[in-house]
């Protein structure tokens, strides 16, 4: 027994001596045997002597204990998770020795240490070190923390004061970091700066020049960027006038990359005579090589002949998909300035004067966007201001679309939209007499190919969630129900710091916002494996299947948005490996398994008695996520076996048939906010090549 200042009298270590002479030490209320004792295992099993009796008291009495980790016992989420998933005990919290300060150790901790030790602490708790660490950061950034994306309706009165707080703090931090930054410049520009003279200023040109400069100038290779590169500097270097200098396209093609990003970064660089670049006036004269205008033009044929190389390419880059797209614009938006002010004013005299003196103001630009399947071609090649559109409008741009790719020897093989009810009565144009939606329709430019419709993936799997989160669906005798996500982000949140189940799980995912309905990144969280196995651990068999829901959308998404070739095989999925046969397992799936069980799902609900059609249409996938699922799974099955009969393909991403090129597009737009489309609709489709010139250098230069 030891009785130590401020601490209740405690037995730290007992010997006893059973039967047989076998021996047992008990400490801090954990008994050992001679089979498990921590410390030693060269004591006998048996005390026969008394010398054997000794060795074992002088061995405990020179041993040292484990401290375990003290510095986290303090935490309160610990008594919530000593604890794992599957019920197994993790650690526990150890006040004998000290109940005033109270130390957290693993389940296997061997309390004892031999008194040469180094370490202060077994092998058991310093592993667990780290996993203690680990949560207590975690918890540090998730207490009374309820996401900085979360929108503000969703926050209680405390966390909205949390969020205020946190904001202002966050701003005067960046303050006086810009504070001390700026002052830091300045202190080094005083005291590192130099200030040239003539003949020091001639330096860089005179080292640029230099014998050892070429030596390694002929080193480079002669086509590469950087061979062109070194070679334009030296020769804008050595010119008196910078008007003279004639850039190689290369290099106007890296500075429009390099401007398209930030005019202003691209201005300072250019000014700071660091490297020679050519002025904007310059690239202005790039960038308005083809003037905006309404219709088709015979230069944005000439450009998407000259970016795809359709002379030399091989044939399988010849085939090509359309997205379509709309974007909607401000009102204060001017389509075309160049030419004289006289002539606008004159046009606008003339529309004065004609019966229809008030033309509508655009709301839309619908995109029209070429893109290669098996190369990096993304040509925005049409843009169509409208104040509003119908299918019957779109079907003649778009055949007149596909006559003209026809024709600078592209081969157009699928259209990608959007499922909006004009996309969708644009397809059920080319329906004709057939009761189930049309898919394909033959192209009437080559009579041995068909043109098929596909609906975006990431968009029907976002119309897919907002359908779950929206309606209480039904399959199969069961419920498909957006509670049960609640109950299983619930649960997970309920374990404190400790690891979680979903960890990407956020509120974010789960109170879904206008703007958050849009995102594909938490649809796709959402309707995914890992969701599907928590909900079957934490709410077992009622939303079984909801669980089966989340599986089916995952895997569809997966087998439609390959988009790299080693991504499948990292995360372990097959079905985002890349398709290397017209027979994959996953057309197969799509075919009988996955169409199969959105029929099911329909005849099952139908066949419900007592319901009307209203509530039996709330029980399923809204009609366009319906559609627009089967359609793109019955194009694409065709769409990958017909391009393996096209010679030399040997492998396909499937998203390339995904309107992500044309999101982003639309995204540069609204980043920059150019002015750049029309505001007046003249009743027709428009369109314009603008920026089309600038964007095809950034993406393909």
């Amino acid at each position: 027994m030891q009785v130590l200042a401020g601490m209740k009298p405690t037995v730290l270590m007992s010997v006893e001596v059973k039967d047989e002479m076998r021996w047992a030490v008990t400490i801090l209320n954990s008994t050992f045997s001679v089979d498990n004792f921590p410390v030693t295992n060269s004591l006998p099993p048996k005390l026969s002597t008394v010398s054997d009796v000794l060795n074992l008291i002088s061995l405990l009495d020179i041993s040292k204990f484990c401290i375990g980790n003290p510095e986290f016992s303090m935490v309160e989420q610990w008594h919530q998770t000593m604890h794992s998933y599957n019920g197994d005990r993790v650690g526990y919290i150890d006040d004998t020795l000290l109940p005033q300060t109270p130390t957290i150790r693993h389940k296997d901790c061997s309390l004892l240490l031999q008194q040469d030790a180094r370490a202060m602490r077994c092998s058991p708790c310093s592993t667990y070190r780290l996993t203690l660490y680990i949560q207590t950061k975690k918890g540090r950034d998730e207490e009374g923390s309820s996401g900085t994306t979360v929108n503000y309706r969703f926050l209680q009165l405390p966390e909205l004061v949390e969020r205020l707080e946190t904001l202002h703090h966050s701003y005067r931090l960046l303050l006086k970091t810009a504070e001390r930054l700026r002052k830091r410049i300045e202190d080094d520009i005083m005291k590192c700066s130099v200030v040239l003279d003539e003949e020091s200023e001639t330096y860089i040109s005179d080292a640029i020049a230099s014998p050892e400069a070429e030596e390694h100038f002929k080193k480079l290779p002669p086509d590469s960027f950087q061979h062109i590169f070194w070679h334009q500097q030296v020769e804008a270097a050595s010119r008196a006038k910078s008007k003279s200098m004639r850039w190689h396209p290369l290099m106007i093609r890296f500075c429009l990359s390099l401007r398209h990003k930030s005019g202003a970064a691209y201005e300072a660089l250019r000014e700071s005579g660091v490297i020679k670049l050519p002025s904007q006036r310059t690239l202005r004269d790039y960038t308005h090589y083809v003037k905006a205008s309404f219709g088709f033009s015979y230069e944005a044929d000439l450009m998407l002949r000259s970016a795809a190389n359709v002379e030399t390419c091989p044939e399988r880059e010849k085939y090509v998909v359309i997205l379509i797209d709309e974007m909607y614009v401000r009102e204060d938006l001017v389509f075309d300035r160049l030419g004289e002010i006289n002539n606008h004013l004159a046009k606008y005299e003339a529309s004065l004067a004609s019966e229809d003196t008030s033309p509508p103001l655009a709301k839309t630009m619908v995109v029209f966007m070429i893109r290669g399947m098996f190369n990096k071609l993304q040509f925005p090649y049409a843009q169509f201001p409208c104040s509003s559109l119908c299918g019957d409008q779109l079907y003649d741009p778009f055949w007149e679309a596909v006559r003209r790719v026809e024709n600078c020897g592209l081969k157009v093989l699928a259209v990608t939209m959007d499922g909006s009810s004009v996309n969708q009565k644009l397809m059920k144009l080319h329906q004709g007499d057939k009761a189930s939606p049309v898919y394909r329709a033959i192209n009437p430019y080559c009579n041995e190919r068909y043109v098929y419709f596909l609906s975006d993936p990431p968009h029907l799997i976002k119309t897919a969630r907002n359908c779950w989160n929206n309606r209480v669906m039904w399959c199969r005798g069961k419920i498909i129900a957006w509670d049960h996500l609640k109950w299983v982000y619930n649960v997970d949140t309920a374990q404190g710091a400790g690891l979680r189940l979903l960890p990407k799980l956020k509120l974010e995912h789960i109170n879904l916002t206008s703007f958050s309905k849009m995102r594909v990144d938490l649809a796709a969280q959402v309707l995914s494996e890992s969701v599907s196995k928590g909900l079957v651990q934490v709410c077992g068999d009622d939303a079984s299947e909801t669980a089966y829901f989340a599986e089916m959308m995952d895997k569809f998404f997966d087998a439609l948005n390959v988009h790299n070739y080693n991504h499948g095989a990292r995360s372990r999925k097959i079905f985002q490996l890349p398709y290397t046969s017209g027979e994959d397992h996953r057309l197969k799936w799509l075919e009988s398994d996955f169409l199969k069980y959105l029929e099911d799902w329909r005849l099952s609900v139908m066949q419900r008695p007592d319901f009307s059609k209203a509530q039996r249409n709330k029980m399923l996938l809204s009609d366009e996520t319906q559609n627009g699922l089967q359609i793109t799974c019955k194009s694409f099955i065709e769409l990958v076996r017909f391009v393996y009969t096209v010679p030399s393909v040997d492998s396909f991403l499937s998203q390339r048939i995904c309107q992500d090129p044309l999101e982003r597009f639309f995204g540069l737009q609204r980043q920059r906010g150019v002015r750049i489309f029309a505001v007046l609709d003249d009743g027709k489709p428009g369109v314009t090549v603008s920026l089309t010139f600038n964007e095809q250098l950034k993406l393909n230069g």
